[in-house]
């Protein structure tokens, strides 16, 4: 409700007293000029003012509503006015010869004979001259003058160009620099120096020094790109085609795959934060794939404040990065394990050995076949899925084992596979463990490896291998061609069992090239005389060894392993200290931070920018009510305005001259009582009617606690509370308006529970709807006033819009008031 003096609400309250004075005020070209529709003089007022009698006819002073529950209300008006011919200048002078829509455009409501000192015309609408500027005729011009909301129109928000950020990410050129209010968190960073990216349209060796990239631009002669950790610097560029010097920068030359990221190399990644100062930096996160590392160690960061600036981009908060970071910087965690496992599962082994060996030979042999089938422990970088361990033994002393407790990287049906990985070799280790016990005595063995390339596959290689401790011997290469062979050692001697326990083989990849191993084994000789058996054996004379074993045929592997039950993990991980990995410079930098400011500043940082006065606040605001997020979008101010009122539970708008902030109630108490309403020969100035049924909301899934590094939608949101009215669900059918309820700046969880209660209860009724007209006693009541209808039994009704009529020779001056049922 409007406060004015209080020799103006008498005034304004006696039917019988003095007439009341309507004034426009329009200001065009810096000059004042006051318009009413009689020449009035009002000493003592702006230096002493006399009416221009050139207003023909008022409008209505009404509010419009705009659509959805946060809708933008605009208070304006429409005025006939003549142009005076003798006057110099006249209306059509002025809305001919200068542009009338820069100036300002008020309306006061006075009363002839108050004393302008102590009661001054008061203003009703305060804005500028916008739409309907129009001459009809030579006699009139008709102008519209709308609120001060117009200067809410323009766009909030600086977007990121070429022009200001030459080596800007192309990703984030149109992107908004970032607006933060108080806390945000996984608020993606703007690339402001990343310099040129593209990727590798085809895999690259290591040796190629002539290739395409998807695009060149930003590239030169003399520029640096990195793809993974290799440095390449340029020396030609032709087409999409560049020729380089590999491994630049002591860096490694590498094979590349294709889709690879190429980035022009900096010494510095700059990233932008915020447009504004910070006040912290509370954590900076660097994104690679799925994968998020904290690199806040490994940044420079500038909060903007004075002192803090990074010198470049003064008074914005920004993450700088010493170059491309593909590497581990330092990891350094103390873990406190407090997990406890519950192995419920049963280990169920269908592996069959289906033993296709035939042996040829010209030794009798006393033949005792064991095998032993066992799972192997794990460990080392290089993982299996299988373990396989197998003997057999035959007449003539000769028996094989195998046992890959590693396979090379990946064992898979096709293969294992060592890739030559810089100049370091990929290296398997496969150690023979001594789980049996055989009859005689070993005297020798040697090792088995098949080898080939994958299949498909057209490339010769080398597998280098080597043992370890007393039986080390010095480095084997085995070259190899693209069809399936096996090869063997020489044949080591033995004296004993033991000493076959814990031998380790060394199996890697030849410089430069890749090595394929399917098979493993170690072959042992040893001698069956020594062998006791259960029956009597005759031993006359010696044995003559003659001729060797020839083996052919294949061990088949069937069944599987198969895990029942589950693993059951209690407790929980406490990490301390700090940990700082690797990230892509120029993939997604998340920022956590903050920047504290009252609701009310969040609304001047806009308003104060726009030309506009504070924002008045008129109710209280729960404690738990806070603005926390950021300004990411390229939207209008009077967007921002409305939307931050919305999640606020208030309305947004210009109260006369004044942008307002008012809080919303479900129950509050009533500003005056309106004892009765305007009356001619028909009765009444009275209809009434119910809301529409489509502003009817009974279920609201409120969702709130944006993640910012996602795109805008249901699945952006952290936090979700949902509510239903089943009497209003009863009453109406089910309604929702699931877009209305997306709360970008909600993070506490009672400020998500009252904006629920309150909004459900809002609008899950349909309340009458009541429109009425008054004098100019109640010319003070505005929109978001509480009012008793003292002439319907005292309901209790909100106004939504205060319509004032100046009058004319045909109208008197009223108030015409729209106003809804108190829920």
């Amino acid at each position: 409700m409007k406060s004015w003096p209080a020799a103006f609400v008498a005034a304004a309250s006696d039917k019988n007293g003095a007439a009341p004075v309507w004034i426009v005020k329009l200001v065009v070209d810096g000059v004042s000029y006051y318009i009413g529709d009689r020449a009035v003089s009002i000493a003592s007022w702006n230096g002493g003012v006399t009416l221009l009698p050139w207003v023909e006819s008022w409008g209505k002073i009404i509010e419009s509503l705009g659509s959805g529950l946060n809708e933008i209300r605009v208070a304006e008006t429409d005025l006939t006015l003549i142009i005076d011919h003798d006057a110099s200048p006249n209306m059509e002078d002025l809305v001919t010869q200068h542009v009338i829509e820069s100036g300002t455009a008020e309306i006061y409501l006075w009363f002839e004979g108050l004393d302008p000192i102590t009661a001054p015309p008061q203003v009703i609408l305060s804005g500028a001259v916008r739409s309907n500027v129009k001459i009809p005729d030579d006699l009139h011009v008709d102008l519209s003058i709308e609120d001060s909301t117009y200067m809410l129109n323009g766009y909030v928000g600086t977007k990121i160009t070429r022009a200001v950020y030459p080596d800007c990410d192309p990703d984030d050129i149109g992107m908004v620099e970032p607006i933060i209010y108080n806390t945000v968190e996984r608020l993606p960073a703007r690339g402001i120096v990343t310099g040129s990216q593209t990727s590798l349209p085809g895999t690259i060796s290591a040796t190629v020094i002539s290739f395409s990239l998807s695009d060149v631009s930003g590239l030169s002669v003399g520029s640096v790109i990195q793809i993974d950790d290799e440095q390449m610097l340029i020396g030609s560029v032709s087409g999409n085609t560049v020729s380089v010097t590999r491994g630049y920068n002591s860096t490694v030359a590498e094979n590349h795959l294709l889709g690879a990221v190429a980035w022009e190399h900096k010494n510095e990644f700059v990233y932008l934060a915020a447009t504004h100062p910070i006040d912290t930096f509370d954590a900076v996160i660097g994104v690679v794939g799925q994968a998020e590392v904290d690199i806040t160690a490994v940044s420079t960061l500038y909060t903007g404040q004075t002192g803090d600036e990074h010198p470049s981009y003064p008074g914005k908060a920004i993450i700088s990065l010493p170059g491309y970071i593909t590497v581990s910087q330092a990891v350094d965690l103390l873990v406190n394990d407090g997990i406890t496992i519950d192995d419920a599962r049963d280990l169920v082994d269908t592996i069959a050995i289906n033993n296709y060996l035939s042996i040829s030979d010209t030794i009798g042999v006393s033949d005792t076949t064991a095998v032993s089938d066992s799972g192997h422990d794990h460990s080392g970088s290089l993982l299996t899925t299988m373990v396989r361990f197998d003997t057999y033994a035959d007449t003539d002393g000769v028996f094989s084992s195998s046992n890959a407790e590693y396979a090379i990287n990946d064992l898979t049906t096709s293969g294992a596979r060592a890739d030559v990985i810089n100049t370091s070799k990929a290296q398997a280790n496969f150690r023979l463990l001594y789980p049996f016990s055989a009859a005689g005595t070993p005297t020798r063995y040697r090792f088995a490896f098949v080898t080939g390339f994958a299949e498909g596959g057209s490339t010769d290689g080398d597998l280098e291998w080597s043992t370890n401790g007393s039986y080390g011997y010095s480095l084997h290469t085995i070259s190899y061609t693209v069809a399936r062979t096996t090869n063997y050692s020489s044949w080591y001697t033995i004296s004993s069992w033991e000493d076959l326990n814990d031998i380790i083989l060394y199996i890697a990849g030849g410089a430069g090239s890749e090595a394929w191993l399917w098979e493993t084994w170690i072959e042992v000789e040893y001698d069956t005389s020594t062998e006791t058996t259960t029956s009597n054996v005759a031993l006359s004379g010696g044995t003559s060894l003659t001729g060797g074993v020839d083996l052919s045929g294949d061990v088949d592997k069937t069944g599987g392993v198969s895990l029942v039950g589950e693993l059951a993990k209690q407790g929980t991980v406490t990490l301390s200290g700090n940990s700082v990995a690797n990230t892509l410079v120029g993939d997604t930098v998340l920022v956590f931070a903050t920047r504290s400011m009252a609701n009310s500043d969040v609304f001047d940082d806009i308003l104060l920018a726009a030309g506009l006065p504070a924002v008045s606040i008129s109710g209280t605001l729960p404690a738990s009510f806070l603005i926390s997020g950021a300004i990411t979008e390229y939207l209008r101010g009077i967007d921002w305005c409305v939307r931050f009122a919305f999640q606020l539970r208030s309305y947004f708008r210009m109260m006369s001259s004044v942008p307002t902030l008012l809080v919303r109630e479900l129950s509050a108490p009533a500003t005056v009582t309106v004892d009765d309403c305007r009356v001619s020969k028909k009765g009444r100035h009275l209809s009434r009617e119910k809301a529409p049924i489509d502003d009817v909301i009974n279920v609201i899934n409120l969702q709130y606690n944006r993640d910012w590094s996602m795109v805008s939608g249901d699945d952006a949101y952290r936090s979700t509370l949902s509510g239903s009215d089943a009497q209003s669900i009863a009453d109406y059918g089910e309604s929702e308006q699931p877009d209305q309820f997306l709360f970008d700046f909600v993070v506490n969880d009672d400020h998500a529970a009252d904006l629920l209660t309150y909004y459900l209860g809002r609008y899950s009724q349909r309340p009458w709807r009541y429109t009425f007209e008054h004098t100019l006693q109640h010319a003070a009541l505005e929109f978001g006033d509480t009012i008793a209808l003292g002439f319907l039994s005292g309901q209790s009704a909100t106004i939504i819009e205060a319509r004032h009529s100046p009058g004319d020779l045909r109208d008197l001056d009223a108030i015409e008031i729209v106003c809804e049922d108190t829920i």
